[in-house]
């Protein structure tokens, strides 16, 4: 049974978060200047007196269903009711699989409201305009910077087959492949990308397989974790979903909900399971050849069949529970580095690069946390980030994806086998692997 998508009326939304008083003061300011960046194909001639038909026409002009049903969720409006935030599902047209979910962002104009939709360019430079109370610091970082050129072209993510990847439950539990590679949206025009894998098993808890933005919707039995570098992971059919709030920047491993057969935004589910897949930049990905989790999976001809292999070791999916189990193998290993570990900081102009080594690290993911003091009217800044090491050695390069670094200013990593609490690194330790029981590898570095 399909689960109609709750959320709040438009105009209400605005009445609870501002007085009738404020409204009529605000009628009187001056509406804000929409910017349209080249070769955006755009409908901004005319506003709509109603948001939500705004979002549907904007979502129609970017590829959506041509579906009835619209679940439209308002998560934000800002204090002068002139911009609002939220997220936008249309079922498939046979009703089948995940639905189209995304972003989006409005603004009032003179002739009504112009909504944009995620992973457009106008997205990405309104949500740089946007109040705070609309879209936060963290999430104009991630959201703001989406790998695509005007005109809709994709930019290649060079050598990042994987998307450093970790199998969706908690280490240390072996789940079922239910299902190997198939279409996430079966209806979907044109679609031919094997983007979505079904697993369940275990204590049934799903886990963020990668850090990144939490945002939940379809009634909760849908979470997207987004990535500034414009890779997402999608989870479908949960139940008990995490109590988290949109647009919290989250880790990989973190509690996202338990495997139901929940279909809020439409879809069916014979039984419980997570119809876990990925996109980038809004475009599904296929799996063949892909890893995750240490495990390479590969399509078998038709859809849902498909295999995992790992170390000489091949699974074939299988709805069967337990007749096709794939070991998570982060459980034991993955607490503390294994003794003699390594570390390395270096800096250029350009970029900060973080290389770790330890015996240990296949399988395991890497946690690394860096900080610098406020500097040059800069204010102190943390990133966090995380990978899955295949090997010995890893790399993270381009540690602040900020553009060039800053000259005559310290930046300190705190690199870890398990998620790092905010802070760490500013407690500016140059070594301290001893001193933690082998939890941190702790560096420094200058320019």
């Amino acid at each position: 049974m399909t689960t109609i998508a709750k959320r709040l009326p438009f105009k209400l939304a605005i009445l609870l978060l501002g007085s009738v008083s404020t409204l009529l003061l605000i009628m009187g300011k001056e509406l804000p200047r929409i910017s349209f960046p080249p070769g955006d194909t755009f409908m901004a001639e005319k506003g709509d007196a109603n948001v939500d038909k705004a979002v549907e026409k904007a979502a129609r002009l970017k590829g959506a269903p041509s579906t009835e049903k619209v679940f439209n969720e308002v998560k934000r409006v800002d204090a002068t009711g002139n911009w609002a935030f939220g997220s936008i599902s249309i079922p498939h047209a046979s009703g089948e699989g995940a639905p189209w979910t995304r972003l989006w962002l409005a603004q009032k104009t003179k002739s009504g409201w112009i909504a944009a939709i995620d992973f457009t360019p106008t997205f990405s430079t309104w949500i740089n305009q946007a109040p705070k109370d609309i879209v936060s610091d963290e999430e104009k970082r991630v959201l703001g910077s989406s790998n695509f050129q005007y005109g809709g072209k994709l930019v290649a993510l060079a050598g990042d087959n994987s998307a450093n990847l970790s199998l969706p439950w908690t280490p240390g539990q072996s789940w079922n492949f239910n299902q190997g590679p198939h279409l996430r949206n079966s209806a979907n025009p044109g679609n031919n990308v094997r983007s979505a894998l079904d697993f369940s098993g275990g204590d049934q808890k799903v886990k963020a397989a990668t850090e990144g933005l939490f945002y939940k919707t379809c009634s909760g039995s849908q979470v997207q974790v987004r990535q500034s570098n414009g890779w997402q992971t999608t989870y479908y059919h949960l139940q008990n979903t995490a109590q988290i709030k949109d647009g919290t920047s989250i880790q990989r491993g973190t509690y996202l909900g338990e495997t139901g057969t929940t279909t809020g935004c439409g879809g069916s589910a014979t039984g419980r399971h997570v119809h876990f897949s990925i996109q980038l930049n809004g475009v599904e990905q296929g799996w063949n050849g892909r890893q995750l989790g240490g495990w390479t999976i590969y399509e078998d001809g038709s859809q849902y069949k498909g295999r995992a292999e790992k170390n000489g070791k091949v699974v074939y999916a299988n709805p069967v529970v337990g007749k096709a189990l794939l070991d998570n193998p982060g459980s034991t290993s993955c607490n503390t580095f294994a003794p003699t570990p390594s570390s390395k900081l270096t800096i250029t102009v350009a970029t900060i690069d973080l290389s770790v080594t330890a015996s240990n690290l296949p399988g395991c993911s890497v946690y690394v946390q860096m900080w610098r003091p406020a500097v040059a009217g800069n204010p102190e800044r943390e990133w966090n980030s995380s990978k899955q090491a295949s090997g010995t050695s890893i790399t993270f390069n381009d540690l602040d994806g900020a553009g060039n670094t800053i000259a005559g200013v310290s930046y300190y990593t705190v690199a870890s086998l398990t998620p790092i609490p905010s802070g760490e690194a500013k407690k500016q330790r140059t070594s301290c692997y001893s001193t933690t029981g082998g939890k941190y590898l702790c560096d420094k570095v200058s320019r």
